[in-house]
């Protein structure tokens, strides 16, 4: 039985000797490229050619179709009660300061106190209540407060962060932000007409 089993593998060895294998390789390799395009390469051309035929059709009524009609306010003066709608009152600039503290409160920041300054443009119409508050927290905790402030108020501004931190250990960070609220102020609803 051993006699036999060297026989065949002998036999095997000299059969791989007669064929060689690289051409015998390469035969292969070149039967598997020709059975690829004989079988998948028409089925990708008919996927190209579907493809670029909705790209057509989509380019063409792109082309076709009449611009969408604009809800933006066509007059000078539908746009200044347009921008005075965003604005907040100046009337009720405290409330701008309550949503801060409220705000930092629900993320479980420290806010003591900060410094509070409202100025007027020119014409009297625009006030801006600068606001520049310490915070303490974590800074995921501050990232939030950021994000729900602005959320909460869409006519503020996050104008300055600073962040310290203390060592490197400690996840508390000391942070400085510098917000601006832009705020209508009574006469600008009322706003003069030019002549």
């Amino acid at each position: 039985m051993l006699q036999a089993l060297r026989s065949s593998a002998l036999n095997a060895q000299l059969t791989v000797a007669r064929i060689r294998p690289l051409p015998s390789f390469a035969l292969a390799l070149f039967i598997a490229a020709a059975t690829v395009q004989m079988l998948w390469l028409p089925e990708m051309r008919e996927q190209r050619d579907a493809g670029a035929s909705e790209l057509r059709t989509a380019r063409s009524n792109v082309i076709k179709a009449k611009p969408a009609k604009s809800d933006r306010p066509h007059t000078v003066d539908d746009r200044w009660i347009a921008f005075n709608e965003m604005l907040g009152d100046a009337s009720h600039g405290e409330e701008q300061v309550r949503t801060l503290f409220a705000t930092a409160q629900a993320t479980g920041l420290t806010l003591a106190e900060g410094d509070y300054r409202i100025s007027a443009d020119k014409s009297g119409l625009l006030q801006e209540l600068e606001v520049v508050i310490p915070l303490k927290g974590s800074y995921s905790q501050v990232r939030s407060f950021c994000e729900q402030v602005l959320v909460s108020v869409p006519f503020g501004a996050l104008d300055a962060v600073q962040i310290k931190r203390e060592n490197a250990a400690t996840d508390v960070v000391e942070a400085k932000l510098r917000l601006t609220f832009y705020l209508r102020a009574a006469s600008a609803l009322n706003r003069p007409r030019k002549p």
